[in-house]
């Protein structure tokens, strides 16, 4: 087994809906096709998002991270 620190790591948390799972992607600098997937086993995880197309949405039925309305193509400009 190999261990290595994975503070300041950039990577991005994916969804498989097939699966019902999460997991954490890691993809090469020099080739995008190339990337590393891992398992996430880790239950309370500190994450900082970056994404300048990302919104946080509250609702009555409950809240949740998605595109943001651009993104999404409801924006009213």
């Amino acid at each position: 087994m190999i261990e290595k620190p994975a503070k300041d790591v950039e990577g991005f948390l994916l969804y498989n809906p097939f699966a019902h799972r999460h997991f954490f992607r890691i993809y090469n600098k020099k080739d995008k096709r190339k990337f590393t997937d891992y398992d996430v086993r880790i239950e309370d995880l500190e994450i900082k998002i970056i994404c300048n197309s990302a919104s946080l949405y509250k609702t009555k039925k409950g809240n949740f991270l998605d595109w943001n309305s651009k993104v999404l193509g409801r924006d009213n400009g």
